[in-house]
């Protein structure tokens, strides 16, 4: 694993490149599936505790307004903090230009410049909002544990319907142009931005969702809540059980 901090989460920059983003800083690149790992300046020591890759740009955030961008796969970093003393839970850069930030006060914030200046978008969002992801076209999802809205390209947030009433949000990702929705008890897709839904199959017998990452369409992994691992290559037509063990954290 790298060294010179606790790793807080890590993504894929290419189909090669892992990115390890943590405490104190830590900022670390593998090109051989995580066996070797090189530390990389990202500038100060604060603790990244999230990271979003599209294609090979890369952002991660922390506390404080603390967001950090690369466009080379994470070899540089530049320091582009958004306008707010609360922890950013989600940021993405979608474009060259476009970038947003949300904090977990329900601070949204975008960028036109690559984060020379921010704005904060207006209106009603919510508070405690939980993540934000964003599309390749630059719309951008951020949602709360019960709610989600959506902006096009900088503008006004509107809320989006979703498919269920009483269901807790988990996890909202976007992968090859769908939009991935996870609950305590079920997994939805769009592929209309969040106009419409489709309850995707889950393994026989499993026991709740923990979390899901779709990487790459049509490829999901889900972690049940027996904390049993499953993948898909069909968009969760046919799910396989792996053998990988997910426990308790020491």
């Amino acid at each position: 694993v790298p060294t010179g901090g606790v790793v807080a989460d890590v993504a894929f920059a290419t189909a090669a490149r892992a990115v390890a983003v943590g405490s104190d800083g830590l900022v670390a690149t593998s090109d051989d599936g995580g066996v070797t790992w090189t530390n990389r300046l990202a500038g100060g020591t604060v603790a990244l505790t999230g990271l979003s890759a599209s294609r090979r740009a890369l952002v991660a955030y922390g506390p404080n307004g603390a967001v950090v961008r690369s466009v080379d796969g994470g070899g540089t970093w530049a320091q582009v903090w958004a306008p707010t003393t609360a922890h950013i839970v989600g940021a993405a850069f979608p474009g060259t230009g476009l970038g947003y930030a949300a904090d977990a006060s329900g601070g949204v914030f975008v960028t036109t410049n690559g984060g020379v200046s921010w704005r904060r978008v207006p209106g009603d969002i919510g508070t405690r909002l939980s993540g934000l992801a964003a599309t390749p076209s630059g719309t951008a999802f951020v949602w709360t544990d019960s709610a989600m809205r959506r902006a096009r390209r900088g503008g006004r947030f509107a809320r989006v319907p979703l498919p269920f009433t009483r269901a807790r949000v988990l996890s909202v990702q976007v992968a090859g142009g769908r939009l991935f929705l996870a609950t305590t008890g079920a997994v939805w897709r769009s592929d209309s931005g969040g106009h419409r839904w489709r309850r995707m199959a889950l393994p026989a017998g499993a026991s709740g969702v923990r979390g899901v990452s779709c990487p790459a369409r049509p490829v999901c992994w889900l972690v049940t809540g027996s904390r049993r691992v499953y993948v898909t290559r069909s968009a969760g037509r046919d799910w396989a059980s792996t053998t990988a063990a997910v426990g308790r954290p020491h």
